[in-house]
């Protein structure tokens, strides 16, 4: 429609105008449906502008998967994001209470350091059931990077590091918050752990992993300078670079809790960790009630530790029901601890 208004039989054409509507509309509704077609079962891919993003709004939500006509809900579609920025789809500092994306696949756009997401000083940017798994040819590559005292809960999703030759993260948190929970396909009842690995006879599950063989550095997530950030019931993987951890803490974390998860870090070419922690501002991170946190390397001249502690950190490591470091992968003098 030449002026659409956002309803159902007017619906925008792009995601941003109808964000900016709802926005400039504070007593209407705030949450953007983005159908994926006429009926369930489709998949429509929305492109944003030559060098523009979408970028969220406080409040407003954005959920995917819709169809055109009721405007119900679908659980066969597929609604995909393409911002054509380096950042991503953004969440400013403007968003300070709750504002959800939920049910999108977002592909990273290519350029020397990439995001699919970045949340920008945020403080209520919730990520939920959205996937990141293209991997353009890029220096730096992330999925999710939470920068600027952001604050961001991510749940149900799949983010891949991508294929960054210098570094590839799937969760980059610095100087932020990030609360990483129920990312993970099999949670059990009676325990509470995450009982999934990041793969299901070569088709992806709810996990967050980092760099599938190539170069440089990767982690699954990074927590760097992120007190009271948490990673719970998720199962994280892949340490497939030169160096790499599946989770890597550093800077101050005060507070931090890594729980209730399965923990596999393997194809590490020079050094493999399951969970690697470093002068961390004498901080005691708790390592707590995981089911497993495993280490295996690409070569018999792996480095492999399952969890790897050093300088001012000193880590609880409590109650987990499995560390094993070299477990099925080849390693040089593999550490579980």
């Amino acid at each position: 429609s030449a002026s659409p208004d956002g309803t159902a039989l007017n619906p925008f054409a792009a995601v941003q105008p109808a964000i900016d509507w709802a926005m400039a509309h504070p007593n209407g509704p705030q949450t953007v449906c983005v159908a994926a077609g006429a009926t369930c079962g489709m998949s429509h891919t929305y492109t944003s502008k030559a060098n523009q993003t979408i970028t969220m709004a406080n409040g407003v939500s954005v959920l995917g998967n819709y169809e055109s006509v009721g405007w119900t809900r679908c659980n066969n579609s597929t609604t995909i994001l393409q911002p054509q920025t380096a950042e991503g789809i953004t969440f400013p500092a403007t968003v300070v209470k709750a504002t959800a994306l939920d049910g999108f696949k977002v592909d990273r756009f290519q350029a020397t350091t990439t995001a699919g997401v970045t949340v920008d000083g945020a403080k209520g940017a919730l990520l939920s059931n959205v996937t990141i798994n293209n991997a353009p040819s890029v220096t730096s590559s992330y999925a999710v990077n939470v920068i600027n005292g952001g604050d961001a809960t991510i749940t149900g999703s799949r983010l891949d590091a991508g294929a960054g030759t210098s570094e590839s993260i799937g969760v980059r948190s610095v100087g932020a918050k990030v609360t990483i929970k129920n990312n993970c396909s099999n949670i059990d009842p009676v325990t509470g752990h995450c009982q999934a690995g990041c793969f299901n006879n070569g088709t992806q599950q709810p996990s967050i992993v980092g760099r599938a063989t190539g170069t440089g550095t990767t982690f699954a997530v990074l927590l760097d300078s992120s007190p009271a950030s948490r990673i719970e019931t998720s199962a994280l993987c892949r340490t497939q670079a030169d160096i790499g951890a599946v989770i890597r803490v550093t800077g101050d974390a005060t507070g931090v809790e890594i729980r209730s998860n399965t923990v596999n870090g393997f194809g590490g070419v020079q050094q493999a960790y399951g969970i690697w922690l470093d002068d961390c501002n004498d901080a005691a991170p708790w390592i707590v009630d995981n089911e497993q946190i495993t280490t295996q390397g690409a070569n018999g001249n792996t480095v492999v530790n399952a969890i790897r502690a050093m300088g001012a950190c000193h880590p609880v490591i409590d109650n987990n029901k499995q560390i094993i470091g070299g477990s099925e992968g080849q390693a040089h003098n593999p550490i579980g601890v």
